[in-house]
């Protein structure tokens, strides 16, 4: 059974949207186990909202810094640190939608 987006616009959007929900529907209701790649595809998906948190949480941090009205020594050390977060939650982010897109590609 292929489900079908409503209002969904004349073009390969809303056939591409009807294969997503059809496969998803169709995993679920077959009561089937999960495969490895299925894991792969969950896990990276946790990642990757992980990894959005974390920027969401770095854009919070710098807002919160600038309003305190820190010194330019303590903003600088405050930035220096944020950055690193930074940067860590963006890898999480990507290694996340690799694992998405090869599991995704394998299975």
């Amino acid at each position: 059974m292929v489900a079908k987006r409503p209002n969904a616009r004349k073009g390969g959007h809303g056939l591409l949207w009807a294969a997503v929900l059809g496969k998803a529907a169709q995993g679920f209701e077959t009561g089937r186990k999960m495969s490895g790649f299925d894991m792969v595809i969950w896990a990276g998906a946790a990642l990757t909202m992980a990894g959005v948190v974390g920027l969401v949480a770095c854009v919070v941090w710098v807002v919160r810094l600038r309003r305190s009205g820190a010194s330019d020594e303590a903003m600088r050390k405050g930035m220096q640190r944020v950055v690193l977060y930074n940067m860590g939650a963006l890898f999480a982010s990507t290694i996340g939608l690799m694992m998405v897109v090869l599991g995704i590609l394998l299975k």
